[in-house]
């Protein structure tokens, strides 16, 4: 028998607050199973990949054993793509740190189009995941769709930006939910708000394909 009222919403939450530990734990143990290198990127698409099947309604799925499907078929892709992330990333860092140091004109110049490139990154990197979960491109594709659908939703991004430091917050408050909750919150926030830029952009043109004939001038 389905429970209703109060204590359908607490069973519910229970469910939710089970699925979100479990499927941290197994991103925390793939993650270290392949060495956190070889591991991390893999790991993270197949929580990413889990995530989006719960967004669209597929709650009733084989956790365990889809994410060790993910992990497998995605792992050369991912493995790739996480190691042009992860050099781009070091390489803004270490601009950063280099440009600051000075009070050159042209350091400072420097400085301000790391900054700005560091923007796109971060942008880039917050719909990286679910765009690779959600779509099948050729591997720069991905992060050339991440920035576009990123910088089309400008307004969406930032609610997103808050999002993530509003459940970082909590984190530095109260650690100890790290553990169950550190990667799989954010892959389901995350998923959740791409599912929704998604919806937008198709539905976008879908309206631009719908008034397309009408445009068409008859002869």
């Amino acid at each position: 028998m389905e429970l209703s009222g109060f204590y359908g919403l607490i069973y519910k939450a229970c469910v939710w607050i089970m699925r979100l530990a479990y499927l941290n734990v197994l991103w925390i143990a793939f993650t270290l199973l392949g060495l956190l290198i070889f591991g991390l990127g893999p790991a993270t698409s197949a929580m990413f990949s889990i995530s989006r099947k719960w967004i669209i309604g597929e709650d009733n799925i084989p956790v365990f054993r889809t994410f060790l499907t993910q992990f497998r078929s995605d792992f050369r892709k991912i493995f790739y793509l996480s190691a042009i992330l992860f050099s781009v990333g070091a390489l803004l860092l270490a601009n950063l740190m280099f440009f600051t140091k000075g009070d050159v004109p042209l350091l400072q110049i420097a400085k301000i189009l790391t900054v700005n490139l560091a923007i796109v990154y971060g942008v880039m990197l917050i719909y990286i995941f679910p765009v690779f979960c959600h779509f099948d491109l050729k591997l720069l594709q991905y992060l050339k769709q991440s920035f576009y659908i990123g910088f089309l939703h400008p307004v969406f991004t930032l609610f997103l930006v808050l999002g993530m430091v509003g459940i970082g917050f909590v984190f530095l408050k109260v650690p100890g939910l790290m553990l169950f909750f550190s990667g799989s919150s954010f892959s389901l926030f995350l998923t959740w708000g791409a599912h929704k830029a998604f919806s937008k952009l198709e539905s976008k043109k879908f309206r631009l394909r719908v008034a397309a004939p009408s445009n068409r001038i008859v002869s």
